[in-house]
């Protein structure tokens, strides 16, 4: 017996031309009439350098897709799919991945949470911005990471990784 293919329709909502960034980090998320959220949302990740915005809007019926049209590193797509047949959404942000986040640092975010980075804080001085990891300019310098622990606690995932010793993989495109 073969798995049923699922097949999600996701249309961008274009409202003028729009520039990509061609570097910095983007920001994927789902939206469904979050409208009161939005505004604290978008300058709360732009605070810490999210330059370019895929929002996948469900359906909303309060204003957010109208809202986030005139916002100008915000990029729209819309369904009508239901939330539940696409994994929570999860199917529609690995196609949005896929097809946009190929080469970027990305960060996935529900519009109602808001992700605390507090390196500048714990770390003084030597705190540095979230996309300005030291000596890395491009995604082909990463450290490879060996897994340490993977420990549940409370709600909560706390994962231990180490440097693999010699692990920067420097490939050639």
């Amino acid at each position: 017996m073969t798995t049923p293919t699922r097949c999600h329709v996701l249309v961008e909502r274009a409202t003028h031309r729009r520039s990509s960034a061609a570097a910095g980090i983007r920001a994927f998320s789902v939206c469904r009439n979050e409208r009161l959220c939005l505004p604290a949302f978008l300058n709360h990740y732009r605070s810490l350098g999210v330059e370019e915005f895929l929002v996948i809007d469900n359906d909303s019926s309060d204003g957010s897709p109208e809202y986030l049209a005139t916002q100008p590193d915000v990029r729209v797509f819309r369904t009508s799919d239901r939330f539940g047949e696409a994994t929570q959404g999860t199917d529609w942000l690995n196609a949005l991945l896929a097809e946009f986040g190929v080469g970027f640092w990305c960060v996935t975010v529900d519009i109602d949470e808001l992700l605390v980075y507090l390196a500048p804080s714990m770390l003084g001085h030597e705190g540095r911005p979230l996309a300005e990891l030291p000596g890395l300019t491009a995604l082909h310098q990463r450290i490879a990471l060996e897994f340490v622990e993977a420990k549940k606690i409370g709600p909560d995932l706390r994962v231990r990784a180490r440097p693999i010793e010699g692990s920067h993989v420097h490939r050639d495109h």
